[in-house]
């Protein structure tokens, strides 16, 4: 039998879920935030009382017709050899699936985030997965929508903090929808950790730019890394050209499909391009980049 979970935590007023609306009053966690990762600022869990997803239910009631079936008609099916064989097939799959139904929970604190994990069979504690944001070196954001014959088949995100002498801490996962998602989707929390992360880097970068009056975004590629200055872009590329684009020599600055495209009022710039393009996704931290863009270049990016 499915195990019951209780709530070991009950969120402040104060504390909304990733999206920014109150918490539902039906969500459970059973799992608390470690005192490690500062006041929370958001919170959700899959798991609500009573479950959304009756899948369990569905699975071991499954199974249990199935059983019951091979009882009564054992004698008669037993003696044909298929039959056996995907009686336990059928079953394993179905006990495979009602072990895979996990829960999370999931926190965003001023310092960090946590996430914990619990399957619904299982009676151990609740896996848990922490960052420290004073641990993380960098985030890379992404997320890619895919196409086939035009048609929109689904989107895939992933948020990667790299770490000093740690593994990655990876946030990944997918959705085929273009509209909103179920409450407890792993993207909201995704993003809520971006913010709370660009909030958690802007007091560092604005001593940076105060000490030494430009903040450097490293990329890896053609572009090894784009500075920002007071009213000014700095490109360093790989064969060792740079080039800077000054803000009133910008004519226009875009971001589509996860590219940023940057028209130079002067066609001979780039070496006769008069443009450069550089994808979101190559740029750590890239929140804070379109952040700091907008408050030391003085530019807004038209967004599609």
């Amino acid at each position: 039998m499915a195990k019951e979970f209780d709530s070991v935590w009950s969120p402040p007023e104060d504390v909304l879920h990733h999206t920014g609306s109150p918490i539902k009053e039906n969500v459970v966690f059973f799992a608390a935030p470690p005192p490690e990762i500062g006041k929370v600022r958001s919170a959700d869990s899959t798991l609500t009382h009573p479950p959304k997803s009756s899948l369990g239910k569905i699975t071991l009631l499954v199974s249990g017709i199935g059983l019951f079936t091979a009882i009564v008609m054992g004698v008669r099916l037993w003696s044909c050899w298929p039959f056996p064989i995907v009686l336990v097939i059928t079953l394993a799959v179905l006990a495979w699936i009602a072990s895979a139904i996990s829960y999370r929970c999931s926190f965003v604190g001023e310092r960090g985030l946590a996430i914990a994990a619990i399957k619904q069979l299982r009676r151990s504690a609740p896996k848990e997965d922490n960052l420290l944001f004073e641990d993380a070196i960098a985030l890379y954001a992404s997320q890619t929508s895919t196409y086939v014959n035009g048609r929109y088949t689904g989107t895939n995100h992933k948020y990667r903090w790299t770490r000093q002498g740690q593994p990655d801490f990876v946030i990944e996962g997918g959705h085929d929808k273009k509209g909103a998602l179920a409450s407890g989707h792993p993207l909201y929390a995704a993003q809520a950790s971006e913010s709370a992360w660009t909030q958690h880097l802007l007091p560092i970068v604005n001593e940076e730019f105060k000490t030494l009056g430009h903040v450097d975004f490293p990329m890896s590629g053609k572009i090894q890394m784009i500075r920002i200055e007071q009213d000014a872009l700095e490109f360093s590329l790989k064969n060792g050209q740079t080039y800077t684009a000054l803000a009133n020599d910008i004519d226009n600055l875009s971001l589509s499909s996860g590219f940023f495209q940057l028209k130079h009022k002067d066609a001979s710039w780039w070496s006769g391009k008069g443009q450069c393009s550089f994808g979101i996704n190559a740029i750590p931290n890239s929140k804070l980049f379109i952040l700091c863009l907008e408050r030391y270049v003085g530019f807004g990016t038209n967004r599609t």
